[in-house]
């Protein structure tokens, strides 16, 4: 009995190893081997062996049998060119005149193609073909492709189409032929659909690579996306694995790009996916920045009168919109902030019942994630929106005021900052509930510690909206004199103009019949001396008196100045304190005033009105003592 050695394995399976040296295997150990070996019949079973042995039989055919009937097919091929030759010696030049033939009546127009399509034909391969392929509907699908790629075999330069509608090139298909697609696809199944799909994408790249526009697949592309909207969210991890492979070719990605979209002119929601998971990724990209911008653009437009997003679809859109992953350029930034404030008109716009209350919350919370001054804009925009449409908004934010103060103090500051717009639209007995409801909600926190950042800021404008909101009366009456007064001067202004002068006027005559008009004159007179008087003696003494006190009062004014300071830096300190103090007691302080106001108006009022009358009564009496004992010298002298 031999003892066992290790034997090395080589490339060389006919040789062996004994004591470190090769040695070739002889005949008998050959068919040993063989005879040991485990045969093909004990692995597989007998219908794969069968299968195996006639594939491998059909493989194996005598080459003498290949050569002899190639031989005979050679020599029967030529003779028929010679009898062809001999009796139509002409036909070669038919052949060509055939050939230029066709080549004329090849469509040059995507329209044309279409319509030399021929429907019964089209049904009738249709018919066929799923009748042998019953059970593999991904099998007659196939045919669908490959017959339209070879019927519509026109050139195109566009590959998104981007100077025409969305719907093209699919609206040029005749409605009959659009008919029987839909009846052929239909039969298939939306699960088959969808992996058909997928397979189409594969083949529009496959086809493209190869140098066809592949315009049969595109529309059945379209046809499909358009039809089940749904099928284009399912490939999209298909269409990234694609992405790898065919990103830097442009044509070709931006055909697929294209295929992908058309889902979103039909349903909004599945636009805005597809743009974030496929498209918003290459948007960095300069090959495709501006298709992807345009594709945004088309799909926002078409859904502007849609119906309305949902509050999460809007959240995640308006994150992709504003705040995305790569950097891009600032062209693209004001771009696609446009394009936010369309995307809030479809939000808010599309139901009549939509409650925009709803929004709120979301929105006040997103505040805080803010990252950039345009997503920061667009929300206050919205949550503005919401304050001024649905009155709940106050109620919501009334909840959420003590611990968003941050984002309170923004929103506030964003309506103070547009006040004669906001004063228009905000329901203006729910704003002024919520301002009290914030002053009152301040002062309650204003000795909390630590202290919350930004309350300080929504108190002061909370003071700054209240002043405005409040109604000043004295503003009115000021107002009201000085339209009486204009009035007056307007019509003593057309007395004077109608009659020629002033004394000629009736204004002018009616004060001369009182005497009002002979004592003015008086008056004026006696000023004008007066005054001439004052003027010449300001002119010799005002220089010297003017010298003696800066000279004086120099030192003194020095001291006040810097006692002004002092005080003035100690008023600040007292009206700080001050303003905390009636930030705290103020309200109590005006329903206070507000009552004890409403029982002294009366008491008010008549005291007025007494005081009007003992002013009038001294009034007279004081006329007409001057008339008598004053201006009766001065009347006697003149004569």
């Amino acid at each position: 009995m031999s003892t066992p050695q290790w034997e090395l394995v080589t490339k060389n399976k006919k040789d062996k190893v004994v004591n470190g040296t090769y040695k070739k295997l002889s005949k008998t150990e050959k068919k040993k081997f063989v005879e040991n070996a485990p045969k093909v019949e004990d692995l597989l079973p007998l219908s794969q062996v069968k299968t195996l042995y006639s594939e491998f039989s059909d493989i194996k055919k005598p080459n003498a049998d290949l050569k002899s009937k190639s031989k005979e097919n050679d020599a029967k091929k030529q003779q028929q060119k010679k009898a062809q030759q001999q009796q139509q010696p002409k036909g070669g030049e038919k052949s060509k005149e055939k050939e230029k033939d066709n080549k004329e009546s090849k469509p040059k127009t995507l329209d044309a193609a279409l319509n030399r399509v021929n429907v019964t034909e089209f049904q009738a391969m249709v018919t066929s073909v799923q009748a042998k392929f019953d059970r593999t509907p991904l099998l007659w699908l196939r045919t669908i492709d490959n017959y339209l790629d070879s019927i519509i075999n026109v050139e195109i330069s566009d590959p998104t189409f981007s100077s025409k509608n969305h719907e093209y090139p699919l609206c040029l298909m005749p409605s009959a032929l659009r008919s029987a697609l839909q009846e052929a696809l239909g039969l298939a199944g939306e699960s088959n659909l969808q992996t058909y799909f997928e397979i189409l994408l594969t083949n529009l790249a496959q086809e493209m690579t190869k140098g066809s526009h592949a315009v049969g697949t595109r529309l059945l592309l379209q046809f499909i996306a358009t039809s089940y909207p749904k099928i284009a969210v399912e490939a999209v991890p298909k269409c990234l694995s694609l992405q790898n492979s065919y990103k830097n070719r442009k044509p070709i990605w931006l055909s697929i790009l294209w295929a992908m979209g058309q889902a979103g002119f039909r349903d909004l929601s599945v636009g805005l996916k597809v743009w974030q998971e496929v498209m918003l990724p290459v948007l960095e990209l300069r090959n495709y920045s501006q298709f992807v911008l345009e594709y945004l653009t088309r799909l926002l437009g078409r859904h502007a009168a849609g119906p309305a997003l949902s509050v999460n679809e809007y959240l995640t859109a308006l994150d992709a919109i504003l705040r995305p992953n790569a950097p891009v350029s600032n062209q693209v930034t004001d771009a696609l902030y446009r394009q936010s404030r369309v995307l809030r008109k479809i939000a808010v716009n599309a139901t009549p019942d939509a409650k925009l209350n709803l929004f709120f919350k979301p929105l006040m919370e997103r505040l805080s994630l803010a990252d950039t001054d345009a997503y920061k804009q667009e929300i206050l925009e919205f949550l503005f929106l919401c304050v001024c449409e649905d009155e709940q908004s106050f109620s919501t934010w009334k909840q959420l005021y003590s611990t968003h103060i941050l984002e309170s103090a923004a929103l506030l500051q964003h309506i103070e900052s547009k006040w004669n717009a906001s004063k228009a639209k905000l329901a203006k007995k729910s704003f002024k509930v919520f301002i009290d409801f914030t002053v009152k909600t301040n002062a309650s926190l204003q000795d909390s510690k630590p202290k919350i950042r930004g309350l300080e800021d929504c108190r002061k404008i909370c003071q700054s909206i209240s002043a405005k909101m409040a109604v000043k009366k004295s503003s009115y009456l000021s107002l009201i004199t000085f339209l009486v007064l204009l009035m007056v001067g307007g019509a003593v202004l057309y007395d004077v103009k109608l009659h020629g002068s002033f004394k000629a006027s009736s204004t002018g005559r009616v004060l001369e019949d009182i005497g009002a008009l002979h004592y003015g004159n008086i008056a004026l007179e006696q000023a004008k001396i007066y005054t001439q008087k004052g003027v010449v003696w300001t002119r010799e003494n005002a220089p010297i008196y003017y010298a003696t006190a800066v000279d004086v009062s120099k030192p003194y004014l020095e001291l006040l100045r810097d006692l002004g300071y002092i005080g003035y830096n100690g008023l600040v300190k007292v009206l700080i304190k001050f303003d905390g103090w009636c930030s705290t007691t103020a309200p109590e302080f005006t329903s206070q005033v507000k009552e004890y106001a409403a029982i002294a108006g009366d008491t008010t009022k008549q005291y007025a009105i007494d005081f009007a009358h003992y002013t009038k009564v001294g009034f007279v009496s004081a006329q007409d003592y001057a008339a008598k004992n004053i201006f009766i010298y001065s009347c006697c002298s003149k004569y």
